[in-house]
């Protein structure tokens, strides 16, 4: 210890800003959603000067804490979350800098649920909050924003738009129509873009403008003869500004009747409801798929809503959906690691070139435990996210594999090709017809091969949205 004592003077000076981060809670379904504001990477919830709660994303730990299922994707090697502090920190261009301090480089792709299945389509204000926390030069980090698929701005450029680094912009972007969840993509001008050419982003907020109709969802019906009747129940939400009344008509098709043919609805703001009605087959018709056309009107006898209901009439014949009982991925760069357990199928065929360290196949297995002699079958497989130009080839595998042993070092050739997946849209669900005789067969095993180096994922059973088979069968 120094034996000689240092005088100083220390001051304390107060100041107003608020730095109550907090962990927001709420029970009870989020959507719809009527405005949302997201902060990338902010260590916690916060209200700005405004009043407007900002939830942190990545969601912060906890038991009670509001658990929003967003997505978002990161460029391999690229991507990840950032933190800097305010004290140190000057951001120029709002008046709630903490906000830009916290964010994320590389991201690609933001999947944001704003609306249940059946409520309707709304119509959407979204922003999007930016700020260049590097030195990065004019030119440099440039990308391409879209917009539930379609382009929405080209070459944007955050340094020059916002006038220079640590300078905050926000790009807004009107009448963004949204059936369930919004898509936000940002796309690097370079396929393989450098650290500081990735696409960055701090902030999304989106506020819904108004819903355009009432929802209406409809189910799919089974119909043979043995089961030559079934109840439909229709699903109604009125997420507009204005109570609702009037008539839900539903026209079968011929050979068939629908009871009842009307039905009077009411519906209040916010509410939602359920009408049931039978769809039995009145004659002899053909097996093959019919469409059955569903009409809400108003009283005036205007059209609200209309739906088309798909009716599948199998005549003699039967469907079971038989599910994978085991899948996994295995990849290139890490070629010992088993994957039998992630809720995640990755497929590509590589990231510079065909079949380089990041080429990935997926595996599926199906137990076949058909009443009958199988007639034909379909893939049917859930996209994670990922959008592709081609999804990849589903190749039949002879080789035994297992979900908890598989690896790319031991993993099974792809053999013969049954199908081609084809254009992969975000979030699709995708049915594949397979060129493949079941008769005799006890178990199915298939790859998806990659075709190309567009990478897509799709989900795995440990998701609770994995594969299925769907087999067609004659007793």
């Amino acid at each position: 210890m120094c034996p000689f004592p240092n005088m100083a003077t220390v001051v304390l000076a107060p100041r107003e800003e608020n730095r109550a981060w907090s962990k927001f809670s709420l029970a009870g379904d989020l959507k719809p959603v009527k405005h949302l504001a997201l902060n990338l990477g902010g260590p916690g919830d916060r209200r700005d000067d405004a009043g407007v709660l900002w939830l942190a994303y990545p969601r912060p730990t906890g038991s009670l804490v509001l658990p929003l299922k967003a997505t978002v994707d990161l460029l391999p090697r690229l991507g990840g979350y950032f933190a800097q502090s305010t004290d140190s920190v000057c951001v120029e261009g709002t008046r709630n800098p903490w906000l830009y301090t916290f964010g994320v480089r590389g991201v690609r792709r933001c999947e944001l649920p704003l609306l249940d299945t059946g409520d309707g389509t709304g119509l959407y204000t979204v922003r999007l909050g930016f700020a260049e926390m590097d030195d990065v030069k004019p030119g440099e980090r440039m990308f391409d924003i879209a917009l539930q698929g379609q382009p929405a701005l080209k070459s944007f450029d955050v340094v020059k738009e916002a006038g220079g680094p640590r300078k905050a912009i926000v790009k807004e972007f009107k009448g963004v129509a949204v059936n369930d969840n919004l898509t936000i993509e940002l796309l690097p001008k370079l396929r393989l873009p450098k650290l500081e050419q990735a696409p960055i982003l701090q902030t999304v907020e989106v506020l819904r403008e108004r819903m355009l109709s009432i929802g209406v969802s409809v189910p799919t019906l089974l119909l043979n003869n043995e089961k030559p009747e079934q109840t439909a129940t229709l699903r109604l939400s009125n997420q507009t500004d204005s109570n609702f009344a009037g008539t839900l008509r539903v026209v079968a098709p011929e050979g068939f009747t629908a009871t009842p043919a009307e039905a009077p609805v009411s519906l209040a703001v916010g509410q939602k409801t359920e009408v049931a009605f039978k769809v039995t087959v009145a004659g002899r018709p053909q097996p093959s798929q019919y469409i059955a056309r569903v009409q809400l009107l108003h009283r005036d006898a205007a059209v609200e809503a209309e739906r088309s209901l798909t009716i599948d009439y199998l005549g003699h014949g039967d469907r079971v959906v038989l599910k994978a009982i085991e899948d996994a991925y295995a990849i290139h760069s890490t070629p010992t690691t088993n994957t039998g357990k992630t809720p995640i199928l990755l497929v590509d065929g590589g990231n510079k070139a065909m079949g380089d360290d990041h080429h990935q196949i997926a595996y599926l297995k199906f137990r076949l435990g058909i009443p009958g002699k199988p007639v034909s079958a379909k893939l049917r497989i859930c996209n994670a996210g990922n959008l592709s130009t081609n999804g990849g080839n589903i190749c039949l595998i002879t080789e035994p594999w297992s979900e908890e042993d598989v690896t790319y070092a031991n993993h099974p050739k792809p053999g013969k090709v049954l199908a081609n997946i084809g254009r992969v849209a975000a979030n699709q669900i995708i049915e594949v017809p397979l060129k493949v005789s079941l008769v005799g067969i006890k178990e199915l095993n298939l790859a998806i091969d990659p075709v190309n180096p567009d990478g897509v994922n799709y989900f795995a059973r440990e998701s609770g949205k994995g594969p299925e088979l769907i087999v067609e069968y004659e007793k």
